[in-house]
């Protein structure tokens, strides 16, 4: 994809893959090997081609926005729940009030 770096590319790859079929977030033990993979992710949201939502038990739902896939989520928690933070084009939001934390 255009303008990423070949760990980010990998990285937002293992994020489509998880996606595509429904499952989990991958995890940082998942991607392991990457490089600074909290880095990565920030950079894929802020970017564009992301949008990372977190819920309790740190459980990360990831929304696909870029590419042929775009639209596909991977897995909600099993626990239900709605999320406490978003990260985004727009930044970082704690939405349990709704202001961005930048």
């Amino acid at each position: 994809m255009n303008n990423l770096t070949a760990e980010q590319e990998e990285c937002f790859e293992e994020f489509v893959k998880a996606a595509t079929h429904g499952l989990r977030a991958p995890t940082l033990a998942n991607l392991r090997g990457f490089g600074d993979v909290p880095k990565i992710t920030r950079e894929l949201a802020f970017m564009g081609f992301i949008t990372i939502e977190v819920y309790g038990r740190n459980w990360r739902v990831v929304t696909i926005l870029k590419g042929h896939r775009a639209g596909k989520r991977t897995m909600g928690p099993p626990h239900g729940g709605e999320p406490y933070l978003r990260l985004d084009k727009d930044g970082r939001h704690d939405l349990l009030d709704g202001e961005p934390i930048i």
